[in-house]
């Protein structure tokens, strides 16, 4: 049964929270599979407003700092957390308790964040809402409406239901002190990039005399919208004892298509649901919002020159701007992604200024190019901007034994871990589905597919991937990039472009084997997904993917069309050594590629350097090296 707190502000109001304890609709709530928690917040009353609500059964705050605002925020901390939708509403019995189902079903769907009731979209009292006030709540919504995007339909509205989660994110944000707290917190949540919308609702005559000075705390109202027109939420302050992790990675949402990415993401994703406060930087590319909030996580994107991207090397060249500089500043950790980009080493430089712990993930090795001058300029890289980065991390988490071996200087801090994938949301499918998936894509269900997913760029092989094309199978290839002419009109390959991943999941589910003639990668995420996905995996021999698998059940083979085209063959020709790598594949990623344990072990990293560990215990790091060795054992 899922729970919903309702938190009261109230200052005199024993006759209306009467009113308002009595009409909850407690066994409704019940029979719509919810339970009710009531917490009056208690501002300095002087009648027995106290009493009152403890007679009918509410738990019981004191705020004894005067104003609204002050006893919202208040009763926002009291919500426990096994809470799952907070909703707001004054204690003057002005809204209807009957009504609260309606303002939790949107979040309870999905459909949105944060659900403001309007008065003024809704039913209002001929006498409850005096006619000036009507005028100003129209002047203020649409002003929010307009200048802010707000798609809400009135701003000064005190009945609101949020999700926990969400309150938990705002709240931190919250100065107000009187009634320019709903203003405050529509503009701020808009501004932290929460979906808000508006359901109609009653608004009936108070019970007992109004606390609002009209002039007074209009101007209040007014001088928050214009202060907040320019604030950005940059800054997330400490609750409840979790750091604030501000992780550093060269391109992320929206952008798609970077594996260093998509791997920032949902570790910080999975430490948010954790409680953690995090913030994911990355280069404003393409061009979105610079702050929005997503799955939790607070996204910061920083200007960034581009001009790399028309050569294919995804590094973008960023600015230092005050936005960044308080973000590094305030975080209790920094956690950066690979040394061979300047977002990275800059980050770390204003991190070390601040005195701020450094956690580095190394996802590659030295990646050796066919051009000598990407060569050069890498060795450059490395040899200055690697070797300070290197240096000035507290820890460094690599993703196999080959970039562990490339730092053997630096070997008392570092740790192996492995990234993770979502084993839930890439699965494998039935027959009965795949073809089903096929047809909703326009496939031939009789033909057997291959898929590639990489952008195309020479280190991930698309090349080779062109040249195994063949009459008895079509290859997919799901990725960013210009196809070269001389392959647009082949009919035996398609070029899908960019994906999302909900549109990616489909399309390893609709497929028959995966295929990756990529070099110089730790242990790509596509592969993870595509294991996860219950696909057989056909990829280049690197010496960093055999930790990972067993080579009897994946095909590592040279990096050449003959030893793919082989690879491929022997699979599609095979229904039982297909079924054995599936089985193999979708095994492995269980057992080994899980995010949850990957963010409770960058967890646990935090937390050591926070307590002031410099070193890992031999014992720490055994454990953590535990699951990278199973198969090398199964296979002695």
């Amino acid at each position: 049964m899922k729970k919903i707190t309702v938190v009261i502000p109230c200052h005199n109001e024993e006759r209306g929270i009467a009113k308002v304890l009595d009409e909850m609709p407690v066994q409704k709530l019940v029979d719509a599979g919810y339970s009710t928690e009531v917490i009056v917040i208690d501002n300095n009353s002087t009648d027995k407003t106290i009493m009152v609500a403890q007679e009918k059964g509410a738990r019981i705050i004191c705020e004894s700092k005067q104003g609204k605002g002050n006893a919202l925020v208040t009763g926002f901390e009291a919500v426990t957390d096994d809470t799952d939708y907070v909703v707001m509403m004054d204690g003057d019995a002005t809204y209807k308790p009957q009504e609260l189902l309606r303002l939790v079903e949107p979040l309870d769907s999905g459909f949105c964040d944060v659900v403001v009731g309007s008065r003024l979209a809704g039913k209002t009292h001929k006498y409850s809402l005096r006619f000036r006030n009507r005028i100003a709540n129209w002047f203020y919504t649409f002003l929010v409406r307009y200048f802010y995007l707000a798609n809400v339909t009135d701003v000064l509205s005190g009945y609101l239901a949020w999700k926990k989660t969400t309150v938990d994110i705002m709240v931190p944000h919250l100065n107000a002190r009187g009634f320019a707290i709903e203003m405050e917190m529509i503009t701020k949540m808009k501004r932290l990039g929460f979906e808000m919308y508006s359901v109609p609702i009653t608004y009936d005559t108070r019970e007992g005399d109004t606390k609002i000075n009209a002039l007074q705390d209009g101007i209040k109202i007014l001088s928050m919208f214009f202060k907040n027109f320019l604030w950005k939420p940059v800054v997330l302050k400490e609750r409840h004892g979790k750091p604030h992790v501000v992780k550093v990675v060269s391109y992320a949402h929206p952008f798609t298509g970077s594996g260093l990415g998509n791997v920032a993401q949902k570790q910080a994703e999975y430490l948010a649901t954790n409680g953690y406060h995090v913030s994911l930087v990355s280069s404003n590319y393409p061009k979105s919002k610079s702050v929005f909030l997503l799955n939790n996580v607070q996204h910061v994107k920083i200007p960034a020159l581009h001009f790399l991207m028309r050569f294919h090397v995804p590094v973008p060249i960023p600015f230092i701007t005050p936005t960044l500089i308080r973000l590094i500043k305030s975080a209790d950790i920094v956690h950066i992604h690979d040394v061979l980009y300047p977002m990275s080493f800059l980050s770390v430089l204003l991190a070390k200024l601040f005195r701020k712990p450094i956690v580095l993930t190394q996802h590659v090795p030295f990646v050796e190019y066919p051009q000598l001058v990407l060569n050069g300029i890498q060795r450059i890289a490395l040899a200055t901007m690697g070797s300070i980065t290197f240096a000035f991390s507290d820890r460094i988490i690599v993703l196999n034994e080959v970039v562990k071996s490339m730092l053997h200087t630096h070997a008392e801090k570092v740790v192996l871990l492995p990234n993770g994938v979502d084993t839930v949301f890439f699965s494998p499918v039935d027959q009965q589905e795949k073809e089903h998936l096929r047809d909703k894509h326009g496939f031939d269900t009789s033909r057997h597919i291959v898929l590639f997913v990489g952008r195309l760029v020479p280190k991930k092989g698309y090349e080779i991937v062109f040249d195994l094309t063949n009459e008895s199978y079509t290859i997919l290839c799901v990725g960013a990039g210009v196809v070269p002419e001389g392959m647009q009109n082949n009919p035996h390959i398609k070029f899908l472009g960019n994906k999302t991943q909900n549109e990616l999941r489909e399309y390893y589910q609709l497929s028959d084997v995966f295929v990756l003639p990529s070099y110089g990668e730790g242990f790509p995420l596509v592969i993870q997904e595509a294991m996860a996905s219950g696909l057989p995996i056909i990829t280049t021999d690197q010496e960093e993917y055999h930790q990972y698998v067993d080579k009897d059940f994946v095909r590592l083979v040279p990096r050449d069309k003959e030893s793919f085209q082989k690879a491929i063959e022997e699979i599609l020709n095979n229904r039982d050594v297909r079924n054995t790598m599936s089985m193999y594949s979708r095994q492995t990623a269980l057992g080994m590629f899980s995010w949850r344990d990957n963010a409770e072990k960058i967890a646990e990293i935090y937390q050591g350097l926070l307590e002031g560990e410099k070193i890992f215990s031999s014992e720490y790091i055994a454990v953590i090296e535990e699951a990278l060795t199973i198969q090398s054992d199964k296979r002695e």
